[in-house]
């Protein structure tokens, strides 16, 4: 399986030294459930995409500590590429900025949240059978490292899972588009090392419960699978 991953953020300043590079991130979680997995890597902060949409059989948005309402002329031309792979019914995946990229460029609203960082393991109840049944329970938890937020989805979205911080924090557009404001190529470690050497203006407060939350296992293998069967 051919999967273009449209790199948005090298994050090597907050990685831990044994972390290649983010793309590594992906690649150690995607390859266990696809053995066959081909992961072809662009820069659009380089200029770098898909020569055409078919190249691959689908594409993923990784985060990036740039935001989706910063005017910068990559993150425009990735909103028109964005419409352009769905209009050519390309399966679209988004993580975190991807997924807030990609409700931007569709017409929903991101914004900067007023209820400040989520970061550290959350949960978010499951609104949609179909993710319920891909984690056989109701409840979906993965790690998290944003302030931003979908505000309000795209015409035609549905909701996917959400809690009260973050309510759109999963969504699906017809059976080609899946977001996820999560992390699943996040590990617990990472996500230790992260709250060890970024985030300088997190409240302590904000911090040690993200620390705490680590403890809680996560679902990134079972929204790993979702995300490469969905619209298979």
């Amino acid at each position: 399986m051919r999967v273009g991953l449209i790199v948005c953020d090298s994050l090597r300043e907050v990685l831990p030294a044994e972390i290649r590079s983010y793309d590594a991130l992906f690649y150690e979680l995607l390859i266990k459930h696809e053995p066959s997995l081909r992961l072809l890597l662009y820069d659009p902060q380089v200029g770098q995409w898909p020569a055409r949409t078919g190249e691959c059989e689908r594409y993923i948005i990784t985060g990036s500590r740039a935001g989706a309402n910063d005017p910068m002329p990559w993150i425009a031309r990735l909103e028109d590429w964005i419409r352009r792979t769905v209009a050519a019914e390309r399966p679209l995946v988004g993580i975190c900025f991807g997924h807030q990229i990609i409700a931007r460029a569709l017409g929903g609203t991101v914004v900067r949240s007023a209820a400040g960082w989520g970061v550290g393991v959350h949960r978010h109840q499951v609104a949609a059978p179909s993710l319920a049944s891909a984690l056989e329970k109701p409840e979906l938890s993965l790690l998290y490292s944003h302030r931003d937020q979908v505000a309000e989805l795209p015409p035609a979205a549905s909701r996917l899972a959400g809690n009260g911080f973050c309510p759109n924090g999963a969504f699906e557009l017809g059976r080609r588009v899946l977001c996820f404001q999560g992390h699943p190529e996040f590990t617990a470690g990472v996500a230790r090392y992260m709250l060890r050497h970024a985030y300088e203006d997190m409240p302590n407060r904000i911090r040690q419960m993200a620390w705490e939350s680590l403890r809680i296992p996560t679902d990134r293998h079972a929204v790993a699978r979702f995300m490469l069967e969905h619209s298979a």
